[in-house]
């Protein structure tokens, strides 16, 4: 009864499911960030380097930000999922988050607020 569901970015190619267990205050997503770091054998390191999802932060892959292009969608997205009180992130690609995750998180959102890429809802 304490893990709620939520179909990030509904209709899209890649269906992607964000988890959010309340007893515990933790955010769980599969692919829709990674945060590769430390170190890593010579195929994660291509791959998270193919991603551009290596670095001193969390990330959404360059492969999602293909996938989800519509930026109003994808801000709408994010919007419900930042609207859950998390203080850790669980990612399925290489470390958790334990300490300001929600920080982490609204970092890794923000290139969808100024990105430069066009919107595909029309205004």
């Amino acid at each position: 009864d304490d893990l709620e569901v939520l179909q990030f970015y509904p209709g899209s190619l890649g269906d992607e499911y964000i988890f959010y267990h309340s007893s515990s205050q933790t955010l769980i997503l599969t692919d829709l960030f990674m945060w590769f770091e430390g170190e890593q054998n010579l195929a994660t390191k291509l791959f998270s380097r193919l991603m551009s999802a290596n670095g001193d932060s969390p990330k959404m892959s360059l492969m999602m930000k293909l996938i989800y292009r519509d930026k109003t969608k994808l801000r709408n997205s994010f919007a419900k999922m930042l609207e859950w009180d998390f203080k850790r992130v669980h990612l399925a690609h290489n470390r958790n988050i334990e300490t300001d995750a929600k920080r982490h998180i609204i970092n890794a959102t923000r290139f969808a607020e100024h990105s430069g890429a066009k919107s595909t809802v029309e205004s």
